[in-house]
């Protein structure tokens, strides 16, 4: 199993030992500053969620870390998290903007547009309602929920005409293929693809509350739907990217999501049936609140990954 040390030594998506969390919702209640999660054992963090977008409106969320709105515009000014950016990535840390949600109104709308907003807003670009200040972000995350996946490939393939160097991510519902991403994912070079295998069947053995005719677990594979093979057959013959990297995403605690939650001695046989694969690359955590305050002892979920 890919333990603590591991994790400690890994290097922000080469490798497969790469730890990302998701910030921003407080899905357990109480997050702290975005900073308190930059730790040795984390090497991702998507900012959740930039959930408006499209139609030249911006609207992002952090729940209990609120920000003021720039004066006229739908923007926030976020200059705090911007801080905590810029001190999360001296520390090593990659930090995303992730982009959608399963709640809020976002389309693609003129993708080369869209494209060129977000690069001025939170990348390399320069505008004077940048939210998060002089941070720059090192790329984006599609999390996209509402099944309008037009335009997404275009703008993701945009974003990378402005800069190579953006980092492209999308964190797809497990079940192939994704109603949300898969046009984008199959029509563009994503660099890193978190999916999400919870709330949905095809989670590993042994995840909690997976609606299945009986208990699922690695000694009785017969009624198991976990289906990392065909992400990887994904990554090898289909991704416009061949060394595109995949994580196994999980809830960071038991009330994180509905279903598909590991337990501290479920996560090591999961991780040691894939971790040998080629384009593996590590854990994906929803989010880094509840990844925090789920411990066995002192170990929190996050370290144990």
């Amino acid at each position: 199993m890919l333990g603590l040390v591991a994790f400690a030594l890994a290097s922000n998506g080469e490798g497969k030992n790469n730890l990302v969390l998701y910030w921003g919702q407080s899905s357990g209640g109480g997050q702290a500053d975005l900073v308190e999660y930059c730790t040795d054992d984390v090497d991702i963090i998507a900012l959740a969620f930039l959930y408006g977008f499209g139609n030249g409106d911006y609207r992002l969320d952090f729940a209990n870390k609120w920000c003021p709105n720039y004066q006229g515009s739908t923007l926030l000014d976020c200059e705090k998290i911007g801080q905590d950016i810029k001190a999360c990535q001296a520390k090593g840390k990659k930090v995303i903007l992730s982009m959608g949600g399963a709640v809020g109104s976002y389309t693609a709308g003129n993708p080369q547009t869209l494209a060129k907003d977000i690069y001025n807003l939170f990348l390399g670009g320069t505008s004077s309602t940048r939210p998060f200040h002089d941070a720059v972000l090192d790329g984006v995350d599609l999390d996209l929920g509402n099944k309008h996946p037009q335009g997404f490939a275009e703008f993701i393939n945009a974003l990378k005409a402005l800069d190579p160097k953006i980092m492209a991510a999308s964190a797809p519902q497990c079940v192939y293929p994704d109603a949300s991403c898969q046009e984008a994912l199959d029509g563009a070079p994503f660099d890193w693809v978190f999916v999400q295998f919870y709330n949905n069947v095809c989670a590993p053995p042994g995840a909690s509350n997976v609606n299945l005719d009986r208990p699922c677990e690695w000694d009785d594979p017969n009624n198991c739907r976990f289906n990392w093979d065909i992400w990887h057959d994904w990554a090898e013959k289909v991704s416009p990217n061949k060394n595109v990297k995949l994580w196994l995403g999980t809830p960071g605690g038991a009330s994180a999501a509905g279903s598909g939650y590991l337990g501290f001695d479920k996560l090591g046989p999961a991780l040691d049936a894939i971790e040998d694969k080629t384009h593996f690359a590590g854990i994906m955590m929803w989010d880094a609140h509840q990844a925090f305050e789920n411990k066995q002892g002192s170990l929190t979920c996050a370290q144990a990954a």
